[in-house]
């Protein structure tokens, strides 16, 4: 009889003790230990019960939308005191999910953007003096052979803050999609974009940071104080080392800028002359030559970007500074397209007139279009209004890999391309050298020896295999990287990961931040709905990303337009056959 209550006992054990998490896991909300409602609202005020309704699965349970490091340190105390989940939004762009979670709490980003314009930049330890909140820019008067800069809140996008340097004389590094705030996940993990061939990626931006690290402790990293941090985060990642506050980049002087659109096609439109076991395509021939042409056309200071179809080839090209105006743009491309639309079955070419902008807000506004929301949500600086809750979109099943000038004059290139089947972004935007070996940043070391990122899609046999095969040693990019990539931490971070491992274990060793793919990914794991930590530890590296608690695929016929902007508004349409054929006289 008293076993058979001794076993009556051990099964409702959980139930008369109450649930817990198991050791090593994240707390749940059914959980009896879940703080109470009251608990969080003292600790963390102004945190409110996430009120987002999704049948994708569990989301985070309550949202920070913070005003100030104070708002993010107390977030992260007090996720750190009581094993709560905790995921960094700020405007939701990001493409692998490392914004999302299944539980915990959110700390929302978006509502700072003060934006303070400097004349010179120099690391102290004290950090820069932070911007306001008026919403009206500062303006400053940029002096000869100094290094201008700009202080300002991670929720900035890359056009609003263009829009606030402008009337200082200046221009900052952005991507082609207006509204992806450049100091996030953009600027901390790579950060491509038309001008980042001439003046290097988001990273090589950065002069400080001032970021919450896993303790809840505001520190200021720059190259004389918390070097080490200040490294790590130009390349290891967002959401990673802790939560930027507030960031200070290099700013320049305007330059002119000469956009062309040209296009040229194959006359052969069967899909049925695509093999996927050559990589011959109708325009592969016209391709390989091209391909070849792309270190020139890189040592010149051009940046392009190329959409590739199994039957045409479309081209937004940028020719910046010295290289602008028709007579260059001319002298660039006559021989080259000339040469492209002498292959077989090709059609000749076709241009659009190329257009010259004296400021990067005029060629961004005019080739992409305007930030929509400025009038009535943001100031000119980007200072915020009323700003709509961010949300992750989810997943893009990108996959890309780096290519270098030998790899791109290969003899192998096309039989290389066979596993995209044909259809791929070519993106010569890739600094090179052109600003250093890269040492002072943590990205993928294959960014230094580029000139160009190849970027697909994987699915259904589609993917960049064939690429990989042919420049194992180059990488991805893993903003666009595949959340599903063999070998990962080399192939996203290179030789840089084994340091980065370990100043992420000597900074947070119970993974208060986790993101997949990301540093010490693999330390952790999803179990039942939980992120739990992995025990024993792991040696050595899973063989791809593990998978996050929170998975969902980006649904991109609603959500394209804001995860990837627009593309160039005149470029997108092509010219009836046998118009706009040639060049455009000067």
């Amino acid at each position: 009889m008293k076993s058979i209550v001794l076993l009556h006992l051990l099964a409702h054990l959980p139930q008369i003790l109450g649930a817990s998490a198991p050791s090593g896991c994240r707390k749940l909300r059914t959980d009896d230990d879940w703080p109470a409602p009251e608990v969080w609202q003292a600790a963390i005020p102004g945190v409110i019960p996430n009120s987002e309704n999704n049948t994708s699965g569990a989301l985070p349970d309550y949202r920070i939308r913070v005003r100030n490091a104070s708002d993010v340190q107390n977030a992260v105390k007090f996720a750190a005191a009581h094993n709560i989940r905790v995921s960094v939004i700020t405007t939701g762009h990001d493409q692998l999910g490392r914004s999302d979670a299944g539980s915990g709490l959110l700390i929302d980003l978006s509502l700072l953007k003060g934006v303070r314009v400097l004349e010179s930049f120099q690391p102290t330890e004290e950090g820069a003096e932070s911007p306001d909140n008026s919403g009206v820019p500062n303006v400053i008067v940029p002096k000869e052979g100094v290094q201008s800069a700009v202080t300002f809140g991670p929720a900035v996008a890359g056009l609003a803050l263009n829009y606030a340097v402008n009337a200082s004389g200046l221009l900052t590094m952005s991507g082609a999609a207006a509204t992806v705030a450049v100091a996030g996940g953009w600027g901390q993990n790579g950060g491509y974009g038309p001008l980042t061939a001439q003046y290097g990626l988001g990273v090589d931006q950065w002069l400080e940071a001032k970021i919450v690290t896993p303790d809840g402790e505001l520190k200021i990293a720059n190259k004389v104080t918390n070097p080490d941090l200040f490294w790590a985060i130009r390349g290891g990642g967002g959401g990673t080392f802790g939560v930027v506050v507030e960031a200070t980049w290099k700013a320049y002087p305007m330059v002119p800028i000469t956009g062309i659109n040209w296009y040229i096609n194959s006359t052969i439109t069967s899909p049925n002359a695509t093999s996927t076991s050559t990589g011959i395509t109708p325009v592969s021939a016209a391709m390989e030559y091209l391909f070849s042409e792309m270190p020139n056309l890189k040592a010149m200071g051009i940046s392009a970007y190329f959409y590739v179809h199994p039957s045409y080839i479309r081209c937004f090209a940028l020719h910046p500074g010295n290289n602008s105006g028709i007579e260059n743009v001319n002298a660039v491309w006559g021989p080259i397209l000339t040469k492209m639309s002498s292959f077989p079955n090709m059609t000749p070419f076709q241009t659009k007139k190329p257009l010259t902008f004296n400021t990067y807000s005029q060629f961004f506004d005019t080739t992409y279009g305007p930030l929509a929301s400025a009038p009535a949500n943001i100031g000119t600086n980007g200072s915020s209004g009323v700003v709509t809750e961010p949300y992750n979109r989810g997943i893009v099943p990108f996959d890309s890999n780096l290519l270098s000038a030998e790899h791109l004059r290969s003899p192998n290139i096309t039989y290389a391309f066979r596993t995209t089947g044909g259809d791929y972004g070519v993106l010569m935007c890739a600094p090179g050298d052109q600003v250093g070996d890269g040492s002072e940043t943590s990205a993928n070391p294959g960014w230094r020896k580029a000139v160009a990122l190849i970027v697909g899609t994987k699915h259904d046999g589609i993917n960049m295999d064939g690429l990989r095969e042919l420049a194992p040693e180059m990488g991805a990019y893993i903003n666009e990287g595949s959340t599903s990539a063999t070998n990962w931490t080399t192939s996203f971070w290179g030789s840089n990961y084994p340091r980065l491992s370990a100043l992420k274990s000597s900074i947070d060793l119970n993974m208060t931040f986790w993101v997949s793919p990301g540093i010490n990914a693999h330390y952790m794991e999803a179990r039942d709905g939980r992120a739990c930590l992995v025990d024993p530890q792991p040696t050595v590296p899973s063989l791809t990303p593990p998978e996050m608690e929170r998975h969902v695929v980006a649904n991109l016929t609603k959500d394209g337009l804001f995860l990837f902007g627009r593309q160039e508004l005149d470029g997108t349409s092509f010219p009836a056959p046998g118009t706009l054929e040639g060049l455009w006289e000067v």
